[in-house]
């Protein structure tokens, strides 16, 4: 934005005044039972356990020599991530053969979910009773959820694929149910009588089912519930009714498109309803198709609708092809459906265009036109596009807007994938449309934002990025961009090729480019210069020549942030690369990401290769480089450096797991030839050969805390060759032989214990699978703190003290206190084990001396999950001027904390409990002495009435008569603040209970005719500090409560006593939402001024727990607002400040929480402005909209003593060279540029 010399003139008033995480399952193998296998995961699993696979390429297909029963809730997920990247496949012997089902589903009030998985059962239908149910699955009881399953060449008696009986409720989407067959009912499901559970279905296909009886896809019998939306059944058949779908229950229709079934398809009877039969029950239809079916095996005949019995909603904008009624009122007869036509357009056989599942493409004719368009309150169509009206951009250059209509069925016609952000909603009409995104690429401007839907993606050529700007997916489970159609192996195009700076593509998964044989970079192409950024991206499935997922080609820059790069092939002479190839690049950063599964085939790097930096080459910081091969004879380097293949470039490799890579060749780990090479709290173990670096040549600077398995050397070993520091963990230090059989450090000192590394990835938190370590690693607590490093891969909290080395950051189950060396809570040495506690940590503290136990010191913060103090223990939050310590406990505590609160003396101080302290003011460790001179103790009630004057201080030390101390019958309030004054020394004042660690609250008031009107004294009741606005946390203590709050003074005023005490608002500190991030102290108590007459209940919510050590409040470092305080003090000493802001987002006018109104009474010395749209209020805060205008603001001055008074600019923070601060004294018309003289 260009300020264009914007100004602020203050204008100047003096006036003169006399008078405020389950144990879930890993299949390993596809054997049929053992180890390992999916029959023993669900044995061993508990209820709400979930199963995943790691079955490596080649060994996805789990065949089961016997039904597999679930009893308990399972989810079972084939996506086989960690494994092949190929979805699972489990199947019987011999599909639609074996006389035996997949899955049995008997677990009354228990749920299972499947998805990610093909599933092929037999035949067997030729079994008795209940055993020749559902030929892939069987579902008695409870709830099965399916998700991106496909269910095929299944049969059996009732239910081909499925059966559902009893009050299961079963949920299918994006889901194909195919090939199924069934000698009764229901080709694909069969419902049976008296299922009174739901089945719903959304966005799923059933296609060449058939049924010796009714219903060739769906058979739904008496009493039964069924919602299918945005899903179609295609080329179903049955020999009798219903050879798409048969209902005698409840039945919702939205969306469907139900085309080419056929009844009576052995032509025995003329059985009906080729489309739908509708027996009995209640069926209600919307936006669907029912066209192009048949009764009998030709397409002579046309079937689509039957009716028999019962109820018809005709809810309108229905194609119904043809019908067969007795009377009006039993078929189609809305006035918007379109009935005896055919639907022009509607495809007649299925294809691949998008989504999870195949459809019938609508491509022109009579659907697509205004006259019969649908109505919608689906958002989107069975593949997940969105369905938008009015004018949209489509194809992949569109210079104009086309006009589109909803269309009917389960298609929409010219569905939407992509927007511009200008509003983040996709129901938003101010947003462009796409159909596709290279339309969307090639239509906004740059700098715009492209968001992308949340479903798979379908582009036919890559897409060409060519200018600087975001695109933002939905997530990478959701959002993703594909070439590849499943099952046919993919066509030739990469996915991405990136020519600009500045491009991000953040949420989304890249897969199945394919360039085998020819050409870079099958999934992004970062072309020469170019500048790209990956955040929380999957790369995946991809082919190609060099660099299978990744090529980024000389001098440009790439930098990925939890993301993915596996399952990505490299093959060809002299290529390489399997996950990523660099070559030549300026820089490449890698942020807390897994390299896993890539292969470079006949090549090498099958992770990563690079060569030949230009620029600062590559760092590698808190990732996971695993499972990736590179295979080959040795000759041009082929089978080198399965994990990162290094070629005269700079690398840096930081808080990294390099494990479980195999090379043919040498460096199974890290493979170096001409790098240099620096690396640091870093495991490489676990490679192949025993070859975890290879040095070639180059050099390598081994800053220390490595755990390095086994090093070797084109030549001998030199110090700049290979791992020496004393501080790392090796095993061949010094020795190509391998002749050592143990782990030392410090040259040749012996370790004790083992490496304990996962060896295989799993989700352990976070947003990319890692390797984590278990109890009883050398390298937990074996690491050295990084300060640009405070987490690990997953984004749990680094030990500040000795953490663990490599990506993952071992959590202790339980930290206990030691003590000897101090009472530093921070001290490592103090704790067993040796680790500073972090959130996670369960913390005990046994009966100890007070003088052993630990101090959190007044500058100190602490973390903990739950906390044990034994009897006889102790712990101690310290005070003194410079601030309070502060402690956080996530989890449950048992036992007395002590916190401590310094107070100066003879000045006023406003405090609350810090914790839930129990017992009378009496029997606590208060020391005050009372009398009419003598120390101070009271409490502010704003409702209290005494004789007519509401709002009243009540002496609790003194009693409210003067005589009648209440101290034995009162104690702390949570959350209620109390006013204390200490007359002759300092106090530190040590109250000690059980930390409050749930959400606590207290009610506030407003009381009409209080001499303070809705005015309250309410306190931080945690023992750590809070964020007091919105600059310090989202969930601050404003951002809770500012609603509840008086709009003109919609802040928090904290006491802090001037010098020459009058006891008015000069007493007071503002902290409002415009102000930088400020927290409340410990033990600390503030002024409110409620909105609401009567009573309010406000929260104190756990969430805004922030730390911040300091007497009052803590500023942060100045935030991204522009902002300047000015400030006046006369030669007494007297101070005061006002703050004016200038925000996006902020008005002329009151801006609630941002605007802080200055508090009324007398002053001593009272700094205020007005607001430009002046309401007559005096404000200490003022935001204004970011210098879109010149600005006026008066401000003025009460004070009570004549003299002279100096005005300054205390603090300008961000405002920009072109604006320009003025302030006028209006009585002597002088005017001071306050960027140049601060001071007037």
């Amino acid at each position: 934005m260009k300020h264009l010399n914007k100004l602020i003139m203050l204008l100047m008033a003096l006036t003169m005044s006399a008078s405020l995480m389950a144990a879930d399952q890993v299949v390993t193998s596809n054997a049929n039972s053992g180890a390992g296998t999916l029959r023993q995961a669900i044995v061993d699993a508990t209820d709400g356990d979930e199963i995943t696979f790691n079955l490596t390429s080649g060994n996805e297909t789990i065949t089961i020599l016997s039904e597999l029963g679930i009893t308990e809730s399972l989810t079972i997920n084939g996506s086989n991530t960690v494994g092949s990247g190929t979805e699972v496949t489990v199947q019987v012997t011999t599909p639609g053969a074996s006389t035996y089902r997949v899955f049995n589903c008997s677990g009354s009030g228990k749920t299972v979910s499947i998805s990610n998985m093909t599933i092929k059962g037999g035949d067997i239908g030729s079994l008795s009773g209940s055993d020749a149910y559902g030929g892939s699955i069987n579902l008695t009881n409870g709830t099965l959820n399916l998700e991106k399953v496909v269910i095929s060449a299944s049969g059996a008696d009732y239910g081909g694929g499925l059966c559902i009986t009893n009050n299961a409720i079963c949920t299918i989407s994006n889901s194909s149910l195919a090939d199924c067959f069934a000698d009764n009912k229901g080709g694909a499901i069969r419902l049976g009588n008296s299922s009174t559970g739901l089945l719903t279905i959304t966005n799923s296909t059933f296609s060449g089912n058939s049924s010796i009886d009714n219903g060739g896809g769906i058979s739904a019998g008496i009493s039964t519930n069924i919602q299918i939306t945005n899903s179609t059944l295609y080329a179903n058949r049955s020999n009798v009714q219903g050879g798409g779908l048969i209902t005698a229950g409840t039945l919702a229709l939205d969306h469907v498109t139900i085309a080419h079934n056929h009844s009576d398809n052995n032509d025995s009877g003329g059985e009906q309803g080729g489309g739908f039969y509708f027996y009995s029950g209640t069926a209600t239809v919307k936006n669907t198709i029912i066209a192009n079916n048949f009764k009998g095996s030709g397409t002579s005949t046309s079937d689509d609708y039957y009716y028999s019995l019962g109820t018809l909603t005709d809810n309108a904008y229905n194609v119904v092809e043809s019908q067969n009624t007795t009377t009006l009122n039993q078929g189609f007869q809305a006035t918007n459906n379109l009935l005896n036509t055919d639907p022009t357009g509607l495809a007649s056989s299925l294809t691949y265009d998008g989504g999870y599942t195949q459809v019938l493409e609508v491509t022109a004719g009579n659907l697509t036109s205004s006259a019969n368009s649908g109505a919608t309150t689906e958002a989107t169509d069975q593949r997940g596009y969105y369905r938008k009206t009015g004018g949209i951009y489509v194809g992949d250059a569109p210079s104009s807007t086309t006009t589109n209509y909803i269309t009917r069925g389960a298609y929409q016609y010219q569905g939407v994938v992509a927007r511009n952000n200008t509003v983040d909603s996709w129901s938003s009409g101010s947003n462009n449309y796409y159909t596709e995104i290279q339309g969307a690429e090639n239509h906004v401007s740059s700098g715009s934002t492209v968001k992308l839907a949340g479903t798979a993606i379908l582009i036919n050529l890559e897409i060409s990025v060519s200018q600087s700007i975001t695109i933002d997916g939905a997530g990478t489970d959701l959002t993703i961009v594909r070439v590849a159609i499943p099952g046919s192996g993919g066509t030739s195009s990469r996915v991405f090729y990136i020519d600009a700076t500045g491009v991000t593509i953040s949420q989304l998964t890249i897969k199945g480019g394919d360039l085998f044989g020819s050409d870079y970079g099958g999934g992004i192409m970062l072309r020469p210069n170019g500048v790209l950024s990956l955040n929380y991206v999957n790369i995946v499935g991809s082919k190609a020549w060099d660099g299978g997922g990744i090529h980024a080609h000389q001098s440009n820059t790439l930098n990925l942030s939890h993301c993915s790069v596996y399952g990505n092939i490299s093959s060809g002479a002299y290529k390489s690369g399997g996950g990523m190839r660099l070559y030549s690049c300026n820089s490449c950063s890698i942020q807390n990401s897994t390299i896993f599964n890539n292969t470079s085939d006949n090549t090498y790097g099958g992770g990563i290769s690079a060569s030949y930096s230009s620029g600062a080459g590559i760092e590698v910081v808190n990732s996971t480089i695993f499972g990736n091969i590179a295979t080959g004879d040795g000759s041009d380097g082929s089978g080198d450096g399965a994990g990162i293949w290094i070629q005269n470039n700079d690398c840096t490799i930081k808080n990294s797991t390099i494990c479980g890579n195999s090379a043919s060749q040498q460096g199974g780990g890290i493979y170096n030839q001409g790098g240099s090479i620096s690396i640091t709290n870093t495991i490489i173990a676990g490679n192949s050969n025993n070859d975890d670096y290879y040095y070639s040549s180059g050099s390598l600077t081994d800053n220390g805390y490595n755990v390095v398995e086994y090093q070797h050397f084109s030549g001998s070993w030199s110090g700049t060759s290979g791992f020496d520091a004393t501080t790392s963990i090796l095993f061949n230090y010094d020795d190509q032989g391998n002749s050592r059989s143990s782990w030392n450090s410090n040259h040749n000192t012996s370790v004790s214990g083992s490496l304990n590394l996962s060896s295989t990835l799993a989700d352990n938190g976070g947003s990319t699978q890692t390797l984590a370590i278990s109890t009883g690693s050398f390298a937990i607590s074996a690491g050295t703190y990084d300060a640009s490093v405070t987490t690990d891969q997953r984004g749990e909290s680094r030990r500040q003290y000795n953490p663990t080395i490599g990506a993952y950051e071992y959590t202790f189950n339980a930290i206990s206190w030691a003590g000897g060396s101090s009472s530093d809570w921070s001290s490592t040495s103090n704790w067993s084990p040796t680790a500073l506690p972090l959130s996670t940590d369960n913390i005990t503290i046994p009966n100890v001396s007070k003088a052993s136990a630990p101090v959190i010191s007044s500058t100190g913060t602490a973390n903990c999950n739950n906390l044990t103090i034994e009897a006889g223990g102790f712990l101690t939050i310290q005070s003194d001027a410079s601030g309070t310590g502060s402690l956080i406990v996530e989890g449950t505590p048992t036992g007395n904390v002590t916190v401590e609160r310094f107070l100066t003396y003879d000045k006023w101080h406003y405090i609350s409990g810090q914790t839930n302290i129990t017992g009378n003011f009496s029997v606590l460790t208060m020391e005050l002495t009372g009398g009419v001179s003598n120390d101070q103790f009271y409490r502010w009630e704003e409702s209290l009435d005494w004789g007519g004057n509401i709002g009243n201080w009540v002496d609790i030390l003194n009693g409210p008569d003067g005589n009648n101390s209440t101290m034995g019958s009162e104690g702390f309030i949570a959350c209620k603040g109390y006013s204390i004054n200490y007359i002759t020394t300092d106090k530190t004042l040590s109250l000690s209970g059980v930390p409050y660690t749930s959400n606590q609250s207290i009610n506030i008031t407003k009381t009409t005719n209080s001499t303070s009107e809705g005015w309250n004294l309410i306190g931080n009741p945690f023992c750590s500090t809070i964020a007091a606005n919105n600059n310090a946390d989202a969930n601050s203590f404003l951002s809770t409560n500012s609603s509840l709050f008086d709009a003109e003074y919609s802040s928090i005023y904290l006491w802090n006593e001037q010098a020459n005490y009058l006891g008015n608002r000069d007493d007071y500190i503002t902290i409002s939402n415009s102000d930088v991030a400020k927290y409340i102290a410990v033990g600390q108590a503030f002024m409110v001024c409620a909105k609401n007459d009567g009573t309010t209940a406000l929260p104190f919510n756990t969430n805004m727990r922030k730390h911040g050590t300091t007497a009052f409040y803590k500023n942060s470092e100045q935030g991204e607002v522009s902002r300047f305080y000015l400030s006046v003090e006369n030669n007494e000493g007297l101070y005061n400040e006002i703050l004016i802001a200038f925000m996006e987002g902020m008005t002329n006018g009151l801006d609630i929480s941002y605007d802080a109104g200055k508090l009324k009474g007398n002053p001593n010395i009272a700094l205020y402005s007005t607001l430009v749209e002046d309401n007559g209020t005096d404000f200490i805060h003022q935001a204004l909209p970011y210098f879109e205008q010149d600005y006026s603001v008066k401000v003025g001055l009460d004070i009570t003593y004549a003299g002279e008074y100096t005005f300054k600019a205390a603090i300008m923070e961000q405002i920009p060279e072109d604006v320009y601060v003025y302030f006028e004294d209006k009585l002597t018309t002088t005017v001071t540029n306050l960027k140049e003289t601060d001071t007037y």
